[in-house]
């Protein structure tokens, strides 16, 4: 079923400091920016409440946004119904029915063919971001979100597969351009290969990103309400693949827009100020030419 947006009106009531000049000064601020493609009234909504209703913080974090889904398609990109299918019969990923504790939404995720062969960090990646644009286009601002993995069946055959170009890009997508607030990200069930995953994962994480990350040796954490669980962690949700099997069919019924989603990068040959922070750290041509997050 095609997704319906959520109410833009339903926003402003339900957000005391959501202020209509302030996304009217925004709307008048992207009009001056030819490089940053059009945005709906609810996008700009969205990324201003991650940012805490900063106006300034909010420019910066479209900017960011744009910029680095230019420079990274391969985790941005290449989004057709062929390839989404096949993300799909790989990894499970879904939103839990109930918020956390703290009205956060959760989403669950894991590996669902644990063959290495078919291990592709990317992919996982795109279909999560894909997840949470479905999610936040039809409920509109959030919480937060709280990310679960269970590590289960990330063996070291996995792990060197994994591009550590990848991993600092997404990482700083994660750190200067989500546009919504991450409470918390917890892996859980992890060995040694997550370890060492994190280990590389480490130096390019500050401190507020790394007080949000949990690594668990064993079970799930109490932060969820047990009876809230997919059924197999021992709650009283269905299961994690009947959740996902509701997502997935969400994802392959709105790929019209999420192909058109796609397309929704920066022009950089439209860019009247060309010194970025997201283009010193990814280059004139996109590639690393240095890394410098602090």
């Amino acid at each position: 079923m095609p997704m319906k947006l959520a109410s833009v009106e339903r926003e402003y009531e339900k957000r005391e400091r959501l202020k209509r000049e302030d996304v009217r000064y925004l709307q008048e601020w992207l009009e001056k920016q030819p490089h940053i493609p059009e945005m709906l009234e609810l996008e700009i909504i969205l990324v201003l409440h991650a940012c805490k209703y900063s106006v300034e913080v909010t420019k910066i974090t479209i900017d960011n946004y744009y910029t680095m889904r230019a420079f990274s398609p391969e985790i941005f990109g290449g989004r057709d119904p062929v390839s989404a299918k096949n993300v799909l019969n790989n990894y499970y990923a879904a939103p839990l029915p109930k918020a956390a504790k703290d009205g956060s939404k959760v989403i669950f995720s894991k590996i669902r063919n644990t063959s290495a062969d078919t291990y592709a960090l990317e992919d996982y990646l795109k279909y999560m971001d894909m997840v949470i644009r479905i999610i936040l286009y039809e409920e509109g601002t959030l919480e937060g979100i709280i990310v679960v993995y269970d590590a289960t069946g990330f063996g070291l055959s996995h792990l060197a597969k994994v591009s550590l170009v990848v991993v600092k890009k997404f990482l700083i997508f994660l750190q200067e351009a989500l546009p919504v607030e991450l409470r918390q990200l917890h892996f859980f069930n992890c060995g040694v290969a997550m370890e060492k995953l994190f280990a590389l994962m480490k130096p390019f994480i500050k401190k507020d990103l790394l007080d949000v990350i949990h690594l668990h040796s064993g079970a799930v954490a109490t932060f969820l309400a047990k009876e809230d669980m997919p059924e197999e962690y021992g709650g009283s949700e269905e299961s994690l693949a009947a959740l996902h099997e509701k997502m997935s069919q969400k994802v392959l019924s709105n790929m019209d827009f999420i192909v058109m989603d796609e397309k929704k990068v920066s022009d950089e040959s439209k860019r009247l100020q060309k010194s970025t922070r997201v283009n010193d750290l990814f280059g004139i041509e996109g590639s690393f030419k240095k890394l410098d997050i602090d």
